[in-house]
């Protein structure tokens, strides 16, 4: 179940979270967001669910999710009200993610380029962001309460929980109402600050990456992002922008 009594007094935003829709299983919260906009749901409404079962990650990968132990949320957000950060959401996404879990727990959590939500440089964390028409729907997957047999195998080389660091167990609403809480926050920031916030927990900075891009694979340094929110990389001294895409380190 979800608890309100650890959630409501700690959520301090004008409106994300005001709404939440919480289900005991769901395939997707993103795909479930998508079916409640529909029903002309109210801005700003989250969907949870302790227990997601078909998770999707960026181009079209699985995402892992364990039941009562991950936090997988999606929060339905109208255009209108973000246009001027549609670019910059994701980066301030991952952004607000990092800054919650140092403020609550002072975890030392960094970013990799577009979003990974790292740890010891394990990933603990992903976003998705899917745009129709006048609503975009932004999901959010983190590792919190999993021990090393509740991870997946096929991602247990690369891939930790905040548990697995803090040693002990995370108060889900509690951290999901602190995210909520920077998110909404960061939605006022400037572009500027943005930028500046993702550059200083990057985790990858002025450091040598392979950018891959389908079945291209650029090998460069990756010099940060540009004010358009798009990572720049220098392959044998000339700049390139990178825009979808994945790094590995």
């Amino acid at each position: 179940m979800f608890n309100h009594q650890v959630f409501n007094p700690i959520l301090k935003t004008d409106f994300i979270g005001h709404n939440v829709q919480y289900f005991e299983t769901l395939d997707s919260t993103n795909k479930k967001a998508w079916e409640l906009i529909e029903t002309d749901i109210k801005n700003g409404t989250i969907v949870i669910t302790n227990n997601q079962i078909n998770g999707q990650g960026r181009r079209g990968t699985q995402w892992f999710s364990s039941k009562q132990k991950s936090l997988t949320f999606s929060i339905i957000l109208n255009n209108d009200y973000i246009k001027n950060y549609q670019s910059f959401l994701s980066l301030l996404s991952g952004v607000s993610c990092v800054k919650a879990i140092e403020k609550i727990y002072g975890m030392p959590c960094g970013l990799k380029w577009p979003n990974d939500i790292m740890l010891n440089n394990k990933k603990i964390g992903g976003i998705l962001i899917e745009a129709r028409q006048k609503y975009l729907v932004l999901g959010i997957g983190l590792n919190v309460n999993e021990n090393n047999h509740d991870i997946n195998s096929q991602i247990k080389e690369k891939s930790t929980s905040l548990k697995l660091y803090y040693k002990k167990n995370i108060e889900i609403e509690l951290l999901l109402a602190t995210i909520l809480n920077e998110i909404e926050c960061h939605l006022k920031a400037n572009t500027k600050d943005i930028i500046k916030w993702w550059t200083n927990y990057c985790i990858h900075m002025n450091k040598e990456i392979n950018f891959h891009n389908n079945k291209i694979i650029i090998k460069g340094n990756f010099k940060g992002i540009n004010q358009n929110g798009e990572g720049i990389i220098s392959v044998m001294g000339e700049r390139k922008k990178i825009i979808t895409g994945a790094v590995n380190i």
